[in-house]
């Protein structure tokens, strides 16, 4: 399972989102991804910017998985 794919099964369950760091827990506790990294919320809060509607800045991804709210 890739980053994009557990953020988004964590997503799913919840019908009106997460924070970020909820959803790094998430994963963490239901062993949807294995980071490679001391602070896998940097690599969540990552995904979740590059894959946001609403976001552009150049290294944001053309495919948009989530959408931005504040």
């Amino acid at each position: 399972m890739t980053i994009l794919e557990a953020i988004t099964a964590v997503l799913n369950k919840e019908p009106h989102g997460l924070p970020c760091k909820e959803v790094t827990n998430r994963i963490l506790k239901e062993h949807l991804y294995t980071f490679n990294t001391p602070d896998p919320n940097a690599i969540v809060r990552h995904c979740l910017r590059r894959h946001c509607r609403g976001l552009d800045f150049c290294i944001c991804s053309s495919s948009k998985a989530f959408l931005y709210h504040v």
